[in-house]
């Protein structure tokens, strides 16, 4: 299950990560696109390994009786499910390898404000076996919570996932939601639920799956070098891009650090974030010498730290896929 995902990732790594930046015009002597970066998970899982999904079947005593618990659309049981559904589609699972789903055989009512323990060890490890399973996300509790001190109404949902080889906690999560928003703003109730905990579901499995963000990057093109630089490079010439670029760094001192800038950001797409790095570090060496301090400056000085975060995130990604 999770190596197919891993498999997509990198084919869009490869061929799609650049191809079709979003473009948009600037005036400011470099323009603006987007790119899909390669984002690790919070957590590394072992390579080819089953994630299963397991509703515990806890609800807070609230739930027993509260009102918006009984509405079609919204109660806890088929929110369990929405929060299932996102996280299954944003992990990418076909229908023939799927996020398989157990559920808890009686529900169980707890205080409001507590966190149910645990599973115990002996247990994750059977649940393992019988199912197959390597991991599980498990929801440990959701349901709906009174703040009468507040005057106001809490959804939450409460995330463990599990090492079952092991026996052993490796996440843990919280979230809250304040319904008031809905209320205030005058939203379609069951609708904002819904979207969520839908959007929930997605953002767990992002601390499961390397997944893709869409970021800002510039090229600088205000000059004639740097411009007929960007021409070629538009036309995906990239060595004639590289060589203008390279012949700016020769010029003053400000179109230097914008055609590191710029060779930074051709090495970065090509997935050499060493260089990518040395670029830069000319850049910040040509400004510390002159003194400079301008809008070009905080750019490249945001650049590294992202260029120093992408190194690092590399060796995890190595680990995870």
């Amino acid at each position: 299950m999770y190596r197919m995902g891993v498999i997509k990732i990198l084919c869009r790594l490869t061929f799609y990560g650049w191809l079709f930046p979003v473009l948009c015009t600037s005036c400011v002597g470099y323009r603006v696109f987007q790119v899909d970066v390669l984002e690790p998970a919070g957590v590394t899982l072992g390579k080819d390994k089953k994630i299963g999904f397991w509703d515990r079947n806890i609800r807070p005593q609230c739930d027993s009786s509260f009102l918006l618990n009984r509405y079609p659309g919204i109660s806890s049981d088929e929110l369990s499910y929405v929060f299932y559904s996102a996280l299954q589609e944003a992990l990418g699972e076909s229908e023939t390898d799927s996020l398989q789903s157990i559920v808890g055989k009686e529900k169980r009512y707890v205080p409001d404000q507590d966190i149910p323990d645990p599973v115990a060890s002996v247990t994750l490890m059977e649940i393992g076996r019988r199912f197959g399973m390597d991991y599980i996300v498990s929801l440990e509790k959701i349901g709906y919570r009174v703040d009468r001190p507040e005057k106001y109404v809490k959804f939450d949902l409460f995330l463990r996932l599990y090492d079952c080889g092991q026996g052993e906690v490796l996440d843990s999560v919280l979230y809250e939601y304040d319904l008031k928003e809905a209320l205030v703003n005058e939203y379609e109730l069951t609708e904002y639920v819904n979207g969520m905990i839908g959007e929930q579901g997605t953002e767990y499995a992002r601390r499961l799956k390397p997944y893709w963000l869409a970021v800002d990057r510039r090229i600088y093109n205000g000059g004639r070098v740097l411009k007929m630089g960007d021409v070629f490079f538009q036309h995906h010439d990239r060595e004639q891009a590289k060589r203008l670029w390279e012949a700016a760094t020769r010029l003053t001192f400000r179109q230097a650090i914008r055609g590191y800038l710029n060779l930074a950001w051709l090495y970065e797409m090509e997935g050499n974030f060493f260089m990518a790095g040395q670029m830069l570090q000319k850049g910040i060496d040509i400004a510390e010498e002159k003194g400079l301090d301008n809008a070009d400056t905080d750019y490249l000085k945001m650049y590294m730290k992202v260029i120093v975060k992408r190194i690092k995130d590399k060796a995890l990604l190595d680990r995870q896929m």
